[in-house]
């Protein structure tokens, strides 16, 4: 993961970003959400690079003592190459220097390599919204993260 560079994205990026995205989602976010994500607070869009090329991004909403990330998404070629978990890390980060304690997110039922992911770093599914998502119609995953749950699968790591 030491060759992935994180950013805090910017509008030169938003047509890669809408690219990335498109490659992602069967329903993409639309490319004026993007661009409102990029100069609104409380959202935080970040950008992951490798080898000066944009290959990822995250969307994420601060409401400090709370977390929403909304869509992160990574280009498919890149998958399963850390950038995911550098962009959720950082995500993490930025949460904790704001003081959040609470992190949620959804996940289509049926991207296991995503939830995978949100487990390893300590989300637990705490509820479903079934037929959520679209193209194909499927359930929703509802996760989340509490700071006590996090510090304790760290302490459990040692």
């Amino acid at each position: 993961m030491e060759d992935i560079e994180i950013f805090l994205a910017d509008r030169t990026m938003l047509s890669r970003i809408c690219e990335i995205e498109k490659e992602s989602f069967s329903v993409p976010w639309s490319e004026s959400s993007i661009d409102y994500c990029l100069s609104h607070y409380p959202n935080r869009v970040t950008a992951a690079f490798r080898n000066g090329a944009l290959v990822g991004f995250a969307i994420a909403m601060f409401i400090e003592p709370e977390c929403e990330i909304a869509d992160i998404a990574v280009t498919p070629s890149e998958r399963r190459g850390g950038v995911g978990r550098a962009l959720m890390n950082e995500i993490l980060a930025h949460g904790s220097d704001l003081g959040c304690t609470d992190y949620y997110l959804e996940v289509r039922e049926s991207n296991e390599a995503a939830r995978r992911l949100y487990s390893s770093l300590g989300f637990c599914e705490y509820s479903r919204v079934r037929r959520y998502y679209r193209e194909p119609t499927e359930d929703a995953i509802l996760m989340r993260l509490g700071i006590n749950e996090r510090l304790e699968q760290r302490l459990g790591e040692n």
